[in-house]
Order: C-alpha cells, then sequence, then structure tokens
C-alpha cells in the first residue's frame, strides 16, 4: 500500500494533466480556504512525507484537491464525478432505505451496481421488498 505522500503526489500529477491548480502555493490556499491554518511548508511536507496531515487537513486536502479522503490515505483510484452525478449521490444517499434498496435492486436487476459501489454509493443490506400500490 502506498503512503499518504505518494498518494498526494500522484493526485497532483493527475491535476497537472488536467491543467488544474497543482502547485503548492495553489494547494496551500484552497486547503487554507478550508479554515485550515497551514504554511506552505507544512503542506510541503506532506508532499514529501516528512510529517502526515492530521484528519481535518487531510479532509481539508481532499476537497482541495477535488478529490476523496480514501484515495489520499489509502490510494483508491480516483473517479472524475460530474457535478450531476454528486446530485444524483446526494438523492441517493438522503432516500429512505425502502426507496434506496429498491433503486439497487433495479440496478442490480440491469447489471449496473457496480457503478454505484465505484461512486461510494452503497446499499442498505438487501431486503425483499413488497410492492404497495
Amino acid at each position: 500500500m502506498r503512503t499518504i505522500s505518494e498518494n498526494l503526489r500522484a493526485r497532483r500529477a493527475e491535476l497537472k494533466a488536467e491543467d488544474k491548480p497543482y502547485r503548492l502555493r495553489e494547494i496551500t490556499a484552497r486547503v487554507q480556504a478550508h479554515g485550515i491554518d497551514v504554511l506552505m511548508a507544512a503542506v510541503g511536507h506532506w508532499f514529501t512525507g516528512k510529517r502526515e496531515p492530521g484528519v481535518q487537513e487531510l479532509y481539508a486536502l481532499a476537497a482541495a484537491m477535488e478529490t476523496d479522503i480514501d484515495r489520499l490515505a489509502k490510494g483508491v483510484p480516483h473517479i472524475a464525478i460530474s457535478g450531476e452525478d454528486k446530485k444524483l449521490m446526494a438523492l441517493i444517499v438522503g432516500m429512505p432505505a425502502r426507496e434506496k434498496q429498491a433503486l439497487m435492486a433495479y440496478l442490480e436487476a440491469k447489471g449496473t451496481t457496480h457503478e454505484m459501489d465505484n461512486l461510494g454509493v452503497h446499499p442498505d443490506p438487501p431486503r425483499r421488498l413488497r410492492h404497495n400500490p
């Protein structure tokens, strides 16, 4: 498993390839915009592995680098999520359990549940649903 600093550097390279802000000062400013009081030197230490960010810093860093904490902490592959997909995910996560299960059953029948797993949307444990007309 890769270290946090290796995951940070990998995501930074992706940001550069995507022509998005990737320079240390830009990332530091974005972390600061999330309410974390941090110096550019400290962010640099996170990238070199001299120090590791705390949990709050890691969340802010993930937001600043347009990814999620699992990607930075565990090296889970980055999945680009559009604004529409984010809205859909928020709706699914906020659904009542019964509706969420029905949707997941429908997607499973169509063979598309793996896409939902990739987006980080996990169903509640499956149960047989009764149809209420």
